[in-house]
């Protein structure tokens, strides 16, 4: 048994990912803008920060559930190597990136 052609092909998921993350940065512009303030703010005060930890602080939600992942996107943003398990209910305790700011 032999996989699909272009299956498992990295360099092309990592091209759609990058796709993908413009297309929310085109669509939500302002949203992540706000985002983005509330994160740095967090980030500055605790030393790290998830998305958790900005959709605490959020009052309304983006038009699709993966622009949260636009949040940190960029050279501003270096992820730490830890995962914590989400606490939204919604998410299913589904590992979520720890973040600080790369300053």
């Amino acid at each position: 048994m032999t996989a699909q052609p272009g299956l498992f092909d990295l360099a092309e998921g990592r091209r759609r990912r990058d796709e993908a993350l413009e297309g929310h940065e085109k669509s939500e512009p302002t949203w992540l803008d706000r985002a983005r303030v509330i994160g740095r703010t967090l980030a500055r005060a605790q030393g790290t920060v998830t998305a958790d930890d900005i959709r605490a602080v959020m009052s309304d939600e983006p038009h699709h559930p993966n622009v949260w992942g636009a949040i940190f996107k960029g050279s501003e943003w270096e992820p730490t190597g830890q995962f914590v398990p989400s606490k939204k209910a919604s998410r299913k305790a589904n590992p979520q990136r720890v973040w600080r700011l790369s300053e």
